[in-house]
């Protein structure tokens, strides 16, 4: 991982998502208040289907700010236990998602109301969008690994030989 160590790499992200999960939750809010405060006659139909959503969508980041708190802990305090709930949940919404891609894929192409073409680069981008899944979520299942084995020793070389310093745990 070139400079950085996993832990590093997985503070990181997980420090990112946080933050983004409280950004998220703020336009969550200020959406809401927008909804309450607009005037009669700006109101659509929609605005009640979209207040449902957007509360559906604001417990989703509460849900995600516990889990990113508990990720955050276990990394600082080397608990893995800590950390397997954000794992066990990544792994289930990549294993979802996944399935999502994939029988969207089918129904679009099944129901020929799109262009192939479409179907396909739909399905490609959704692809796309598993991989960035899991490419973030590698770091971070990483070190959990290695915290679960017990194997927490820093990722440093000695200066002279540029070897690892504790070569047995060093993986």
């Amino acid at each position: 991982m070139g400079c950085c160590t996993v832990r590093c790499w997985s503070l990181f992200l997980a420090w990112l998502s946080l933050i983004l999960t409280i950004v998220g939750f703020g336009v969550g809010v200020s959406y809401i208040l927008y909804l309450a405060n607009a005037k009669e006659y700006e109101r659509t139909e929609e605005d009640g289907l979209n207040f449902v959503k957007t509360l559906i969508t604001l417990v989703g980041c509460l849900i995600n700010f516990i889990i990113y708190i508990l990720l955050l802990v276990g990394i600082y305090q080397n608990r893995h236990r800590l950390m397997a709930v954000y794992v066990y949940v990544t792994i289930i919404g990549i294993v979802l998602s996944t399935i999502c891609v994939i029988a969207m894929f089918i129904i679009r192409l099944s129901m020929r109301k799109q262009p192939v073409e479409e179907s396909i680069i739909s399905f490609v981008v959704g692809l796309v969008g598993v991989g960035l899944e899991i490419l973030i979520f590698s770091p971070i299942y990483v070190l959990y690994k290695r915290v679960r084995r017990g194997n927490v020793l820093p990722e440093q070389c000695a200066l002279r030989t540029n070897q690892p310093l504790h070569k047995p745990g060093y993986n």
